[in-house]
């Protein structure tokens, strides 16, 4: 009776309420870099994107696949001990969409062979890659050489500018505002929390720089903080729609449903919010506890033909609420079969198994979650659930 006990616990207190699928924007991980930044990577090596260029492929085309050469300049600073090894071919690759090899191009300065930097020195070369011309978007170069970690530099030569700059000259609002959301998104909380600060006072009058100021508190843990500034802003908000879903999204994370849905249930009166924002002020009234309210729009949504696996999750959810098991396991297989890779769902499906008393499908469903990667407190809970029953 222990293990029905504890499981029930964890079922509803941390599963349910960690799913939060199709909202959150932000992974969480290593940071990313600009060009024209000095970055530091393995063993004192320093390198710089100083140029990129992208013209179309003349050589070498084949099929009906049309591609362009993209040549990215680097500098190799050595500030270490030892020699620094460079495999260009092997270490970097460019990510747009798709990821490409390093290539060996007939073009000048293009280096392909290995070399090293020795202590104290510099080199510059260009690394060449063919890319499908339809591929289109700011590249990303990353280096990654054996166990060390991966170093990403996006090569947004404007926004490089912005970030050199803004130590002696603040950006005009739009620069500032686009260089603070991607040094959130890139993981560099303590740079965008300090351009924050200057944002605010330069431009104290304008609530996306408030709303940025909210986004740096709630990744930097000031959840304090950062739930008196959203609903400081939600109730003057001063946004476009987008300013607007983002502020939604940020009280959503912050447990914060009744300013969620307060700044989405007029846009969806007004016909404004597209289907997947429809789906997310389900969730909010789905985690509000209006459960009738958040059925009523999913079934909705779901008759209108919207696919979508975080759809079908919460279905499954909702009707766990009654304990109709059947009923949820049937939504909960449609998410899976979405994405045969949600192990969410699968973990679930898990417990509507337990719960109609098959054994055997509850452990052979949990041990497919172990082998889809999940986060560490799932993982755990699954790992006990299985020891509980075999």
């Amino acid at each position: 009776m222990f293990f029905r006990g504890r499981f029930r616990l964890y079922f509803i207190t941390a599963l349910v309420s960690i799913i939060t699928c199709g909202v959150v924007h932000f992974a969480f991980g290593a940071p990313v870099f600009l060009q024209g930044e000095d970055v530091l990577g393995p063993d004192g090596m320093v390198i710089s994107v100083n140029e990129i260029r992208r013209t179309p492929f003349t050589g070498g085309l084949g099929g009906n696949s049309k591609q362009d050469r993209v040549e990215i300049q680097l500098t190799f600073v050595n500030t270490g001990r030892t020699v620094f090894p460079v495999d260009p071919l092997q270490e970097y690759s460019l990510q747009i969409i798709g990821s490409y090899p390093a290539a060996e191009l007939d073009l000048p300065g293009c280096i392909a062979k290995p070399f090293n930097v020795n202590p104290g020195t510099q080199s510059r070369g260009t690394l060449c890659f063919k890319v499908d011309s339809s591929d289109t978007g700011v590249p990303r170069l990353l280096f990654r050489r054996g166990r060390d970690p991966e170093v990403t530099i996006l090569c947004d030569a404007e926004l490089g500018q912005l970030l050199e700059k803004s130590d002696s000259v603040y950006p005009e609002i739009e620069g500032a505002l686009k260089l603070i959301k991607f040094l959130i998104e890139a993981e560099r909380l303590e740079l965008a929390q300090k351009l924050v600060a200057k944002g605010l006072e330069k431009y104290s009058a304008d609530a996306r720089m408030a709303l940025l100021a909210a986004m740096v508190k709630r990744r930097l843990g000031d959840s304090e903080g950062a739930t008196e500034a959203v609903a400081r802003i939600s109730e003057n908000p001063g946004l476009n729609k987008d300013d607007a879903l983002e502020l939604a999204r940020q009280a959503f994370e912050l447990s914060q449903y009744s300013i969620a849905q307060r700044i989405l249930e007029p846009y969806a009166v007004g016909g404004r919010l597209s289907d997947k924002d429809m789906l997310f002020l389900a969730r909010c009234w789905y985690f509000d506890r209006q459960y009738d309210r958040s059925e009523k729009l999913l079934t909705d949504l779901n008759a209108r033909g919207f696919q979508d696996r975080t759809l079908f999750f919460t279905l499954g959810n909702l009707l766990e609420k009654r304990e109709d098991w059947r009923g949820a396991l049937r939504w909960w297989e449609k998410a899976v079969e979405l994405d045969p890779n949600y192990y969410e769902a699968v973990f679930n499906i898990g417990v509507g198994c337990f719960k109609l008393d098959d054994r055997p499908g509850a452990i052979e469903h949990w041990r497919r979650v172990l082998l889809l990667g999940p986060d560490p407190d799932t993982r755990q809970a699954v790992e006990d659930a299985i020891r509980s029953l075999e």
